[in-house]
């Protein structure tokens, strides 16, 4: 292992072999053994997927009580319920400089994607997609391509027949290439090429939980638009974009020549606006794109799950196999812990988003009349009215509707003008165009009013912002609709309401051409520290996402307009231009690892980025490692190299460990287990105290060089690096330790900084995200003997006063009263299905299986603990534990807590949150489940802890002062204490609050 950790790791220089002999018999034993678990719990007939190389198991119809005893099975490591996961470029080469005479990738070093294979896992793919095309187009003559021909009737008649020319092709078949082309409803094999090289469909985890648009096809086909336009920015061929058939610009992918395998597991459901993908259905695309081959996965679908689900461990896989994961941050910011699962999880590279530099094109209004607001307006076309380019141009004079009725709703009162009731200004109206207000009622109710008064179009403009996408039942109305932005809206409002004759024009050829300064994050883009890991910095990186124009699909059934080529926003729109740089690093460096790829891009990023505001810098929680800049990537002096140990290990330290991973063997190996010290390009603490040690091992993918550190330290922590001058081999690498201290102030808030090793030819620039706190203390101290002594080590980060408080300490059964209340014995019969249910006290008693047992928690409680063990239950018991607060022993709230392990050493634990005073006193019901029970009756005791005064059986001595910096100690001391588990709370505090707790817990015999 060791010396596995010495390379770039995940060394790949041939693809993933499903085939070999080897892989075949795994596959085979594996498909043998999960059939038995699911035939042991009675579920032999309901699986849905098998799992076998990026992930161990299966998606399986299950109830409850299956998935419990299937959860129970000791070669089980997990039984998660499936959840759903959603979706989330004419100048962006150009931006990224790949285009740039000196150093760019493409123009300069001749990388384009070469028979890199891009697995795009989405909502599918639109089949004959010029960007996706293994021909290039016949030339036409230059008069042909000249914007006569393309403008008037009789040049679009003279070249016509030039568009009939067969292409030439320019793509053969890949070599080793194992992916199909499935077919299915509106998808033929003959919609794959040799560019587009594999077209998959999952759809049975989705069915499962959800109903399917009528209008979606059970193929690979793209129904929403957004499989094809992330497809075509990561690897489109240049093509000539259109809107509404007029010509706006040529697009070109990041990686033109890479090749395309679609992968399609998302699907709207009716009257959603983008898809929706069930996790079942997601892994098994993973799980296929590793066999067939892949070599990038494009995943800009995420959820707000922790980063052990299912299709995160089998993106763990797809990098144990190579395979480089670029995932959408998500599209919840600017809140902080926004970032979604797996973009969360330390394998997979996070993309953030924000604005590039160029043009933009947005549909629009033009308003002839008066002078005083002649202009073109930003526009965007209803979704389900009858489309523009079909029944326009329409120039009319511009109506204010009237209802006559000021009706009432969520936002506050209505308006004359909404259009929610019958229109009573009909002829004024007729044969004309309606401005209608947003709000009160649907858009179909506004725009069919209008209708009915007559009107040729419907205008809607917005109560605040820009314009939206108004949706509703597809031909549901007869005339065209667009909404303008609240501001515009206003504006016209205020000419007709001064009696001043207003004039517009509807005309799908109207555009506006705006210039993006760029480099500025998006509101929207989901931001860090990570919710489920703060020792990981995410996101990674951020790149262009706002406004890109690219593949689309005119057989759209999510009421967005069907195009050829469309501009869409998001964290979606970011990724795949990274996995395009990626398969263009790929083409570079066909032997780095997926972890050497995601450090080239961290460590060579830029950090020239604006927060939304368009002012303030941005910072590590806005885009990682800065904005990625592909021309330095692809020779980036040092990487932060990391494999499947590595992230084994880091598991192992989460204590969600992959099955059949030996924990202790790979930390005797040195693999770390904390996230602080896991090898990425980032280095991210959430709880420095005094100081603490991260250790790094960069290695040299370069010419021989030496590395010289630098420093710039967060505004009050030191930072020292040791060894600070590194002179390394080609190939050779390096351990690093970087030791941060903090000064003592300014505790609580992240701070940044910057870790630089620079050598004559590359600057590989490390960011810091530090938190300091004032104080930590160990959270369980154990002890044991009726009479004894422990200490409690403390980490202190201020100078001042401090106090410590111990409550306890506490035996089982005592009350308020002082009476043993619960440790009483009782039974409970075997639940024949497994299968707890709750029943509120109000509706009636438990069945026989559930024993239900009132307890009341004191005043003043600062520690509850409910508690079974397998010694005080029969033996062989399988008991369950739950807990109900229930004032008055009345109805009960939702669960409080449970505990459901595989015995009956089951215990729950409630202790209020630092600076909360105490756990919520009064009447409580804890049920004791006969989950399996042999012998169809089980004895148990259970044992309750309410942990508030002090008992006067312990002494404590503790400073009264601390200095920051400098070790403390606790020493708990105890006598005459009866046979049993004794309980104690130690708060820990300064001058003003409440700064941490730690339990303790002693056995005495």
């Amino acid at each position: 292992m060791q010396n596995q950790r010495r390379q770039v790791a995940g060394v790949r220089k041939h693809r993933f072999d499903a085939g070999a002999p080897a892989v075949r018999r795994y596959v085979e034993r594996l498909t043998v053994e999960h059939d038995a678990a699911l035939a042991s719990v009675g579920a032999g007939n309901d699986k849905l997927y098998s799992y076998r190389y990026a992930l161990n198991g299966v998606a399986v119809r299950l109830n409850a009580t299956q998935a419990r005893k299937l959860r129970a099975r000791k070669d089980v490591r997990n039984v998660w319920k499936d959840r759903p996961k959603f979706v989330e470029t004419n100048d962006s080469s150009i931006f990224l400089g790949l285009t740039s005479a000196k150093g760019g990738l493409r123009r300069d070093l001749g990388l384009r994607g070469e028979d890199i294979v891009i697995g795009i896992i989405d909502s599918g793919i639109s089949p004959g997609h010029p960007s996706l095309s293994d021909k290039q187009p016949a030339k036409r003559p230059r008069l042909c391509r000249s914007e006569w021909a393309q403008a008037s009737l009789l040049g679009r008649w003279l070249c016509h027949r030039f568009k009939k020319r067969p292409g030439t092709l320019v793509y053969s078949p890949l070599p080793g290439w194992r992916g199909k082309c499935e077919t299915g409803v509106g998808f033929l094999a003959t919609y794959c090429n040799n560019k587009l090289i594999g077209a998959r469909y999952y759809i049975d985890g989705f069915l499962e939980q959800y109903e399917l648009d009528e209008n979606e096809f059970r193929s690979p086909r793209d129904v929403d638009g957004h499989g094809t336009h992330i497809a075509t920015i990561a690897a489109g061929n240049v093509a000539e974009a259109t809107l509404a058939g007029t010509f706006v610009a040529k697009v070109i992918g990041v990686a033109p020549r890479a090749r395309v395998a679609v992968y399609k597991a998302c699907w709207l459901e009716p009257g959603q606006l983008r898809g929706t993908c069930s996790t079942a259905d997601l892994a098994r695309a993973i799980e296929d794109a590793v066999a067939d081959g892949v070599d990038i996965i494009n995943y800009s679908v995420g959820s707000n799950d922790d980063i052990n689900d299912a299709d995160d461990l089998a993106l763990l896989a797809a990098a144990d196999a190579g395979v480089l994961t670029v995932a959408a941050a998500g599209n919840e910011g600017p809140a902080p812990e926004s970032v979604l699962s797996p973009a969360a999880a330390p394998w997979v590279l996070a993309v953030g988003a924000s604005s590039r530099r160029g043009d933009h094109f947005r549909e629009a209004i033009r308003v002839n009349s008066p002078a005083s607001v002649k202009n073109d307006y930003p526009a965007t076309e209803a979704g389900f009215t009858p489309r523009l380019r079909d029944v326009g141009p329409l120039t009319f004079r511009l109506i204010l509707a009237d209802d006559g009725i000021i009706g009432r709703f969520d936002e506050g009162p209505g308006t004359t003008f909404d259009g929610c009731e019958a229109i009573e200004n009909t002829a004024e109206l007729k044969d004309q165009i309606a401005l209608l207000q947003r709000g009160g009622c649907t858009f179909e109710t506004k725009i069919r009013n209008a209708q009915t008064a007559g009107a040729r179009a419907a205008v809607v403009f917005n109560t605040q912002g820009e314009p939206i996408l108004m949706t509703g039942t597809r031909n549901s109305v007869r005339i065209p609709a667009l909404m303008i932005g609240q501001a515009d809206g206003q504006l016209l409002l205020e000419r007709l309401v001064d009696d001043d004759p207003v004039e517009v024009t509807l005309d799908k050829k109207i555009f506006l051409t705006a210039r993006d300064q760029g480099n500025e994050m998006q509101g929207f883009s989901a931001r860090g520290p990570s919710k489920w890991e703060p020792g990981v910095l995410k996101p990674d990186v951020t790149a262009p996402g706002v406004d890109i124009l690219a593949g689309h699909t005119p057989d759209v059934a999510n009421n967005v307009r069907g195009e050829g080529f469309q501009y869409l926003s998001g964290t979606s729109m970011a990724v795949p231009h990274v996995a395009g740089i990626a398969a263009l690093l790929k083409e570079a460096h066909p032997d780095w690892s997926p972890a050497a790829l995601k450090s080239a891009l961290v460590t060579t990023a830029r950090q020239d980025v604006r927060k939304e505001d368009g002012s303030t810098p941005a910072d590590p929680f806005d885009f990682g490692g800065g904005h990625v800049v592909p021309n330095r990537a692809v020779a980036p002096g040092l990487v932060y190299d990391a494999g499947s140990s590595d992230f084994d290990a880091f598991l192992c330290g989460r204590g969600e460990e992959r099955l059949d991973v030996d924990c202790a063997a790979l930390e005797a190996a040195g693999f770390a287990t904390e996230a602080s010290n896991l090898n990425l390009p980032s280095i991210a603490l959430t709880d420095l105290v005094t100081e603490q040690l991260v250790r790094r091992r960069v290695t040299n993918v370069g010419a021989d060089a030496q590395f010289t550190a630098s420093i710039a330290p967060p505004t009050t922590i030191d930072v020292e690096v040791t060894p600070s001058l590194l002179s390394l081999a080609s190939g050779e690498s390096a351990d690093v330790e970087i030791r941060l201290t903090t000064n003592g102030t300014d505790f609580d808030t992240w701070q940044f900084g910057t870790l630089t090793w620079s050598s004559s030819d590359a600057t590989v620039r490390t960011p810091l995200a530090i938190r300091a706190l004032p104080f930590a203390a160990p959270p369980l101290v154990l002890g044991s003997g009726a009479a004894g002594s422990t200490d409690v080590a403390l980490l202190v980060g201020y100078s001042g006063r401090y106090k410590a408080e111990l409550r306890g300490l506490e035996s089982s059964g005592q009350s308020q009263s002082g009476t043993i209340q619960s440790q009483l014995t009782n039974s409970v019969t075997d639940d024949p299905d497994d299968n707890y249910l709750f029943v509120q006290p109000t509706a009636g008693t438990p069945p026989g299986n559930v024993r239900r047992i009132p307890i009341v928690v004191p005043a003043n409680t600062r520690y509850l603990r409910v508690a079974l063990t397998n010694q005080n239950s029969s033996p062989g018991a399988d008991l369950d534990l739950y807990l109900y607060s229930c004032p008055g022993f009345g109805e009960c709230t939702q669960t409080t807590t449970a505990s459901v392990n595989d015995e009956s050493n089951e215990v729950i634990n409630l202790i209020p949150e630092v600076g909360a005073t105490e756990v919520t006193p009064g009447a409580y019901y804890v049920d004791v489940h006969g989950y399996d029970v042999p012998t169809g009756t089980a004895a148990f005791r259970l044992f309750v802890w309410t942990v508030g005064a002090n008992r006067g059986n312990t002494s404590l001595v503790a400073p009264s002062r601390v200095t920051a910096g400098r070790g403390e100690v606790l020493t708990i001391d105890w006598l005459d204490l009866e046979a049993g588990v004794h309980l104690g709370l130690v708060t820990h505090s300064d001058e003003s609050s409440v700064l941490d707790q730690t339990v303790i817990e002693v056995t005495a015999p």
